[in-house]
């Protein structure tokens, strides 16, 4: 600030701010592998790759390598596939009815009536 007036910078581009050896600009060269977008995986193809990652031997990243992903993204398929699977277990497993002690009185009588029984065959 000058006497009241603010100043205000000019443009600086990224090439002005490095230290500069020789009087040419700078250029810069970007080269991209890949496909270069996002490729679709069905259901079927990421439950065969991440089966894959589970065998006998295998590594994750050299998995993940051979279907052109990143670990991070088979790692991603694989918690997504186990807490599937724990979903699953959940809809699936027995439900538990309420034990009473008279339950419990019935059932041992059953039982013991049922090992006298087999004792007299």
């Amino acid at each position: 600030m000058s006497g009241g007036r603010v100043e205000r910078a000019g443009h600086v581009s990224d090439t002005e701010l490095l230290h500069k050896s020789k009087p040419e600009p700078v250029h810069r060269l970007e080269v991209f592998t890949g496909t270069g977008r996002r490729r679709v995986w069905t259901a079927e193809q990421k439950a065969q790759i991440v089966a894959e990652s589970y065998a006998d031997g295998e590594i994750v990243t050299a998995v993940a390598r051979r279907h052109g992903l990143t670990p991070q993204q088979l790692f991603g398929w694989r918690r997504q596939a186990h807490r599937q699977v724990l979903r699953e277990a959940e809809r699936c497993s027995p439900a538990f009815a309420p034990l009473s002690s008279k339950n419990v009185d019935q059932w041992k009588r059953r039982r013991l009536r049922q090992q006298r029984q087999a004792a007299y065959r």
